[in-house]
């Protein structure tokens, strides 16, 4: 099992994704289901803490900063940072950090958890590419639509049969 804290997608938004992986057709391997996009803000790695840390989400979102809540604006679509994926990617915007950093910070005080040593690119994968695309040159699709961030979710893959299946563990409301 493997948990990460994400910010969903709404359905307007889903539009246009659907639209920037239809640009992309001829050079995708697979891709997941539209209910799965998401936005992850922190990757926790495989634990088995998830009922203990699923008790403190209420408490984690009391210590917030609530002044302004996180939009997060997508900027592109284009090959992504994991190899092989096509990403859709959202400016890394102060509010959103903010929110980032807090949740990365409550998170390490409540449960232990190893930090991840890259640094967060937000984005949403969108699709694997063929292995023919990795190696052509993928010409960035400019990407404009915004929404607000009104809450995170923990969130639960299960990478057992091929494709990880999702399952939302609880949330954590942004808004004041």
């Amino acid at each position: 099992m493997r948990l990460f804290i994400a910010v969903p997608i709404p359905d307007y938004v889903r539009t246009h994704l659907r639209e920037a992986v239809a640009h992309f057709r001829d050079s995708i391997r697979s891709a997941p289901s539209e209910e799965s996009w998401h936005v992850t803000l922190i990757f926790l790695g495989t634990m088995e803490e998830a009922a203990a840390l699923t008790e403190h989400l209420s408490e984690m979102s009391e210590v917030l900063p609530k002044l302004f809540m996180p939009t997060v604006t997508l900027t592109h679509a284009g090959r992504g940072k994991a190899s092989g994926q096509l990403w859709a990617y959202a400016q890394p915007a102060g509010p959103l950090m903010d929110v980032q950093i807090k949740l990365r910070e409550e998170v390490a005080r409540r449960v232990p958890v190893t930090a991840e040593r890259r640094a967060f690119v937000p984005h949403i994968r969108l699709a694997h590419l063929q292995p023919a695309a990795e190696k052509n040159a993928l010409a960035d699709l400019p990407l404009s639509v915004s929404f607000v961030a009104r809450e995170a979710q923990l969130w639960r893959s299960d990478l057992s049969e091929g494709q990880p299946r999702y399952e939302t563990m609880g949330v954590i409301p942004l808004a004041a």
